[in-house]
């Protein structure tokens, strides 16, 4: 087989499809902050990295910035077993935690199979 799969394709299309239908609305639940922006809470994220990744969750801090424009964001730092996520919402945070253990651990987290072969701390 010399190109994706069928599989792929579909997986891969309907996601691009739900996140530019869901990507420019705001939460029902979202209140105005004094800069204009949506506040979020960290809550949802915690919630979904403890489920996924229930050895290895409190290795990560998640917090909120203040979202500058139009452009969600993300950043990771940190060290060994203490990494700092901070974005501008709940769905960014978790996106910044896929690109530290996909491109930093070479770990693999997906739908429709996961490979999360990581270290202990």
């Amino acid at each position: 087989m010399n190109g994706p799969s069928r599989r792929t394709v579909l997986g891969t299309t309907g996601v691009l499809g739900l996140g530019s239908s869901l990507g420019r609305a705001v939460p029902a639940h979202a209140a105005e902050s004094p800069g204009g922006g949506p506040v979020f809470d960290t809550a949802p994220a915690r919630s979904a990295l403890n489920r996924l990744l229930p050895g290895h969750a409190e290795q990560f801090r998640l917090s909120l910035v203040q979202k500058s424009g139009t452009v969600d964001r993300f950043r990771v730092t940190g060290t060994t077993g203490r990494v700092l996520v901070q974005a501008t919402t709940p769905a960014t945070l978790l996106t910044g935690v896929h690109w530290y253990l996909r491109y930093v651990c070479g770990a693999h987290l997906a739908w429709n199979g996961s490979r999360p072969a990581l270290p202990r701390r």
